[in-house]
């Protein structure tokens, strides 16, 4: 064992201690440290030691540091900062491009902080937020588990009689639509649908009228004061009157980048239909709670497992289990991931890649602004060896570099700062997170800080490594050894550049490909004025009678779940002879599903209109299905499979397999049922003709509100359920485009430079070249060889890593995995490749045109 002093602080009580005294010192504190490792522990005798030493750093004992006045001098620091901003002007180019490559990457890095900075902010006005929670839902079926971030419904109900430890409760039903008539037109505001608690756990200002007068009143609502500003612009909007008769009755506060939870409009949840309240956890209902102060959230989240839980299954053999599962509002914009989330959500895997981007980009600045500098610094050995022997001391010529780069750093933070303030005010309204406007003072404290480091960092190589090497090496063209070792860092962090830069261009070349693919892939029915228009299983019938005799509606439908949009939906099926079942995807559908959906048959024909009293169920299924169970195409039609609940019989086979959410990984087997029981998740969709569109809309939601008299019409095309599926992705897309484009301008700035200083520093060998008869083309072929010898080890290390994050990570859950081929791979290595050489022959090309007499003239 290890008994000797702490090494650390013996050398911290040796710097800082008088010379007179450390001697005497040190021996009382080992003689003290020795005893107590004999009666408290060696431990314990490191501790007091550690104690004793710290308490020595007093006036009396720490020796005064003497000033090095030529290193500190005002004067000769004045002389260094006029020999900068003259190194600064006269090298324009190379000013240039480190000063624009340091000021994307402040400006991208600053964005990406305030995502991150706006996302933890969220929600932190309401009081005591760190008490409010969301109750979720966790589903398990068939072994895999699901987190879905909405309820059912009557989920608050059952907490209230079963579960004490909730101060509050408030229901939140994202599914309010309002319009008003403005200018001749519709203008279309989203909201949520609550109830007289919410207004007691979350804190929305008032800005006019009092909120809680929508619950005296059902046919009232409260807007936000964005929204106020966009209809009523200047006038009172109390009293104003939608298209669907509700009365707004106050203003507040908008949430947009202060809270998760997203609206225009807020009514009273009493207005939503009491048959709409089944919804399961699938619909857009959630809900919200404060935690009383001496419960625990685990302790809350135990007591969930008491609450009785629906099946809510379409058939009885799936396999579903429910639980639920607390979510705190605190950073809640960065939890873990769940579907149906109530607002924009980033995830933990979200976080993870701004913050990974963040750091590529700052270590991009940082190496390219080190690069940089170093290249310059390898020019400047005769004026280093001149400076020395002129008797420049050591921390005279580290000063004088790390002033130099704390020059260029400024300005690149100042240029990346004003781009920053510039674009953050139009930025909000693009990006699908929360943004501040005005971000908090710590994160520009936190990038001059960077700043600053940043130029130590970039100027600390090149001048630690002049400053220890002597005159006389300086002068010598032939002692290279750390000039070597120079070039090789510089040679290192160019080829680190062009790796991350090919990374981001093939990864971001494979993700537009596989949202290419996704948008164009088949779903197997048409989609084009197609409405989906909210019922329950009670009234679907009248609903499609009164529907029905409109003439702008051609024919209606009834589906449990809606092709390419709803999650898939399995059943365990069974064939005789076949030892295991088989997971399924299927869709309950009816007699009417190809009039509306117009699916294409390969095989047999649709449904009967009257099933009859019959032993079996008809099933139309996919040709995967038919594969996976080992029965081919010819004796499909009539083979009977069974599940644990029913039996079926196939009557037909579909040409195109129906697609379910495309961004969810799902099998391409699936079953139509034709189902003679009601359907508890009903989805209503009609199918319309016609050019008058607006007309028959009104004609279906007087229809509609005629039975839901005291309902809020709901209806959305199928199309543009599709479109906002896509919606996100598209929006990830873009960002990561974005930011990968600004990762590669930064790499393609450093390849700038360093292209210039290459073809300046041989502009003489160049010239002896050309006097000896060499020809443009091999004059350049010379230059690209390290050029091209870099590509080639780049893109055999960043490929393959792009590969495999794309394959396992971006496109791990869609439904289509895009088919990589060495194409979508060498287009993208081939796009960075011409970027690059074409940088490279640009310059090499002016200085191999120039008069070779110009650079050998003073030879």
């Amino acid at each position: 064992m290890n008994q000797k002093t702490p090494r650390f602080w013996t050398r911290v009580l040796r710097f800082f201690c008088k010379e007179s005294l450390h001697e005497e010192l040190q021996g009382d504190l080992e003689e003290v440290f020795y005893s107590n490792i004999e009666t408290k522990g060696l431990r314990e005798a490191k501790s007091i030691y550690r104690k004793e030493v710290i308490k020595m750093l007093r006036p009396s004992v720490v020796k005064s540091i003497k000033s090095n006045s030529r290193f500190y001098n005002l004067s000769l620091f004045k002389i260094h900062w006029v020999l900068s901003v003259r190194s600064f002007r006269k090298n324009r180019v190379f000013s240039l491009v480190t000063t624009l490559g340091f000021a994307a990457a402040i400006s991208i890095s600053l964005f990406l902080i305030n995502i991150i900075y706006s996302g933890y902010s969220l929600d932190r006005q309401h009081n005591d937020p760190n008490g409010i929670y969301r109750v979720a839902t966790m589903e398990t079926e068939n072994g895999e588990i699901k987190k879905f971030a909405s309820s059912p419904f009557e989920l608050k109900e059952q907490i209230t009689d079963n579960v004490p430890g909730f101060e509050l409760l408030t229901h939140v039903n994202r599914t309010l639509a309002a319009s008003f008539q403005i200018g001749g037109s519709a203008i279309n505001l989203n909201g949520v649908y609550v109830d007289e608690n919410f207004f007691k756990i979350f804190n929305f200002p008032s800005i006019k009228g009092n909120p809680a007068d929508i619950f005296k009143d059902r046919n009232s609502i409260i807007i936000t004061d964005e929204a106020a500003q966009k209809l009523f612009d200047g006038q009172n909007p109390i009293g104003q009157i939608t298209n669907q008769g509700q009365v707004v009755r106050a203003v507040v506060a908008s949430p947009k980048n202060k809270s998760h939870i997203p609206f225009e409009v807020i009514g009273n949840i009493d207005s939503f239909s009491p048959d709409l309240k089944n919804g399961d956890y699938k619909s857009r209902n959630y809900l919200y709670g404060r935690i009383a102060e001496n419960v625990a959230p685990k302790t809350l989240e135990s007591r969930l497992e008491s609450i009785p839980t629906r099946t809510n299954d379409e058939l009885d053999d799936v396999q579903r289990e429910h639980s639920f599962f607390l979510q705190s509002i605190d950073g809640i914009m960065f939890k873990d991931g769940v579907f149906n989330e109530i607002g924009s959500s980033v995830g933990r895997e979200g976080l993870i890649m701004f913050v990974s981007l963040t750091l590529v980009l700052i270590a991009m600045a940082c190496f390219n602004y080190t690069n940089l500098s170093m290249a310059r610094a390898l020019q400047r050995t005769r004026e280093v060896g001149i400076r020395k022997v002129a008797g420049s001391t050591r921390r005279q010529i580290i000063g004088q570099f790390l002033i130099e780069t704390f020059l260029f750093s400024s300005v690149g933070f100042l240029v990346g700062l004003s781009i920053y303030v510039y674009y953050s005010n139009r930025i909000s309204d693009v990006i699908p997170f929360p943004f501040l406007e005005i971000t908090d003072f710590n994160i520009i404290f936190l990038f001059i800080g960077f700043s600053i480091l940043t130029s130590l960092t970039a100027g600390i190589f090149p001048a630690l490594f002049f400053a220890k090497i002597s005159p006389l090496a300086l002068f010598n063209k032939q002692l290279s050894k750390g000039k070597i070792s120079l070039q090789g860092i510089r040679k290192l962090l160019v080829g680190f550049q062009l790796t991350v830069s090919m990374f981001m261009i093939v990864l971001l070349s494979l993700i537009i490909d596989q949202n290419q693919s996704l948008r164009n892939s088949p779903m197997g029915i048409e989609s084009d004025q197609l409405l989906v228009v909210s019922s329950t299983p009670e009234t679907v019938d009248l609903l499609r009678q009164g529907f029905e005799k409109i003439s702008g509606v051609s024919s209606s439908t009834v589906v449990s779940s809606l092709p390419v949009v709803d999650f898939p939906v399995y059943l365990n099926l069974y064939k005789k002879g076949m030892a295991d079942s088989l997971a399924t995807r299927f869709i309950q559908v009816d007699a009417d599903f190809d009039k509306v959906f117009q699916p294409k048959l390969k095989s047999g024909s649709f449904f009967s209109p009257q099933l009859g009293q019959q032993d079996y169920q008809e099933i139309v299924v996919s040709s995967a299905l038919l594969e996976k169970m080992g029965v081919s195409e010819n004796e499909a039609l009539g083979t009977l499979l069974s599940s644990s609940a029913h039996n079926y019989q196939i009557i037909g086979v579909l040409d195109q397999t129906i697609s379910a959410n495309p961004l969810i990984k799902q099998d391409e087997s699936l079953l139509l049922i034709n189902s003679s029981q009601q359907m508890q998740y009903a989805r209503l969709v009609l199918k319309l003709e016609g050019n008058d569109l607006t007309y028959t809309l009104n004609q279906i939601q007087t229809e509609w509100e005629a039975i839901f008299i005291d309902g809020s019409f709901q209806a959305t095309f199928l199309n543009s359920q599709i479109d906002s599926t896509f919606e996100n992705l598209l929006n990830a897309i873009r960002i990561i485009t974005f930011i990968g484009g600004c990762i590669i301008l930064i790499s393609m700035l450093g390849q700038l430079g360093m292209a210039l200083f290459n073809a300046q520093s041989r502009m003489k060998e160049i010239g002896i070249r050309k006097v000896m008869g060499a020809a443009m083309g091999r004059i350049i072929g010379l230059i690209l060889k390290s050029t091209t010898i870099t590509i080639i080890i780049a893109a055999f290390i960043a490929t393959p890593i792009a590969y495999v994050v794309f394959k396992y990570a971006v496109a791990a859950d869609v439904r289509t995995p895009l088919e990589i081929t060495p194409w979508l791979l060498l287009k993208g290595v081939l796009a960075l490749t011409l970027l690059v050489v074409g940088v490279v022959v640009s310059q090499t090309w002016k200085v191999a045109s120039a008069n070779p007499t110009e650079s050998l003239r003073s030879e």
